[in-house]
């Protein structure tokens, strides 16, 4: 998720006006917050256990009111897949903009 906060918001938000920008990332920051948070509860399950992670339903548990931010996210995808693939062939220079974006973060370029 920081991946793709990282390399594609950031710098798509210069790029897309504000529609645009809710439609195709919507809560992207409140996930990133959420699985920032839910993972720093794993990682200390992991250090407390050591080498064995024997329990994490109590983890879950804790965190399962702050799933709900994926709502948001999924329901929107067809229509956010929808307008990047239209902006996209409607700006080459955006396309391209995401090649690059995809390049770097997949160790590409």
């Amino acid at each position: 998720m920081q991946l793709i906060v990282q390399r594609f918001y950031a710098a798509l938000l210069e790029t897309l006006d504000d529609k645009a920008q809710t439609v195709i990332f919507a809560n992207i920051e409140d996930i990133l917050l959420a699985n920032t948070s839910f993972l720093s509860d794993l990682e200390e399950r992991q250090r407390e256990s050591r080498l064995w992670v024997d329990r994490v339903g109590d983890v879950i548990e804790t965190h399962m009111s702050e799933m709900d931010v994926y709502t948001t996210y999924c329901v929107n995808q067809s229509q956010a897949g929808q307008l990047l693939q239209s902006l996209r062939s409607a700006d080459p220079a955006l396309s391209a903009k995401l090649e690059v974006s995809t390049g770097v973060a997949y160790g590409l370029t």
